[in-house]
């Protein structure tokens, strides 16, 4: 998970908004794939949550960090709207299964509003490890599943190419030719 510079919201969505009024999330069907594209490509084609890289419309959609039901009158925030990898096992969808009341929000990082690697940090093995065992970190690796085996493995993968690489690439050659786990990669570069 990395920080997301939120830009402000494109044009074509506030002016669907403010022109149809939408009144559920069901109603934006026909500005909802140029909104996930115009979020994917603010997030560099990458899962907000796990820095998966996206190659597929198919294998993400829009989520609403704080979710439909606990937050309705952030549904149309765009500041709430990020793209996310689909899976059950891990990330927005496992998040919306365990955030049941309004103060489990309390203790998930935003990556909107904050700095993830204040509270998370990574292990040469793949794993997500809470910065000093904070309960934020703790809380938001529990609740994205960030250490999910499948993930760990994917890291780990990435983290072996950055050993062969770091000798002969500079940090952001490193990232660019590894193209998922930035913040994992520039934070085990040295």
């Amino acid at each position: 998970m990395k920080k997301i510079e939120k830009g402000d919201a494109p044009e074509f969505f506030s002016e669907f908004v403010a022109k149809e009024h939408p009144v559920g999330w069901d109603d934006v069907g026909p500005v909802r794939q140029d909104l996930r594209k115009h979020i994917l490509r603010e997030q560099y084609g990458l899962c907000a949550y796990t820095e998966i890289r996206i190659t597929s419309d198919e294998k993400c959609h829009i989520d609403h960090f704080r979710t439909r039901n606990l937050f309705p009158g952030k549904v149309f925030d765009y500041r709430n709207l990020l793209v996310a990898f689909t899976s059950d096992r891990f990330g927005a969808r496992h998040k919306d299964g365990r955030m049941k009341q309004l103060e489990d929000y309390d203790l998930l990082i935003d990556p909107v509003q904050e700095d993830p690697s204040r509270y998370l940090e990574f292990s040469f093995t793949g794993e997500v490890l809470a910065v000093k065992d904070c309960e934020k970190g703790r809380h938001t690796i529990e609740a994205f599943n960030l250490n999910e085996r499948s993930l760990v493995r994917r890291r780990k993968s990435a983290v072996c190419s950055l050993l062969s690489m770091r000798d002969v690439l500079t940090e952001d050659e490193v990232v660019d030719a590894i193209g998922e786990f930035g913040s994992m990669l520039r934070q085990l570069y040295y």
